[in-house]
């Protein structure tokens, strides 16, 4: 499989610290909101994809633009693989992130997360350099014989 893209952010929030119980602005009913560290992560990380575009080549930029809108034209799905580095493996589990990953990586590409057909998350040891790496395919069914 060919990547559409591949991405670098800093280790997402784990599921636990990302959300909490609040209010409503409309009705006052309790609901589960996002946490302060959730919130800053999506910013910095949009920030971070945002920078990361400017750094291909106009000729990488038109080929991804273009992969982007046949998906959205032909209702094309993603696979996205996520690897999570960090410094004790045992740290965390290593779906706690996918979901606000999945979110600010969509979102970047313009592409509603519904498209996600299938992720692949793990976690591997970061040997100093904590960090989540991303990469989006086309998601491509496996023929059965």
């Amino acid at each position: 499989m060919t990547p559409i893209a591949k991405y670098e952010l800093p280790l997402p929030p784990g599921i636990n610290t990302s959300y909490e119980i609040g209010t409503a602005y409309r009705t006052g009913r309790s609901r589960i909101v996002s946490k302060a560290e959730h919130k800053m992560f999506k910013r910095d990380a949009a920030l971070l994809l945002a920078n990361q575009k400017q750094l291909l080549s106009k000729d990488e930029q038109k080929a991804r633009n273009f992969i982007i809108e046949e998906i959205r034209l032909n209702g094309w799905f993603l696979f996205l693989e996520i690897f999570c580095f960090l410094e004790d493996i045992l740290e965390r589990d290593e779906d706690g992130g996918l979901k606000v990953v999945q979110d600010v990586v969509c979102k970047h590409l313009g592409i509603d997360d519904k498209y996600v057909m299938d992720a692949h998350i793990g976690k591997r040891k970061a040997n100093g350099n904590p960090r989540c790496e991303i990469t989006v395919y086309l998601f491509q069914e496996e023929e059965v014989a």
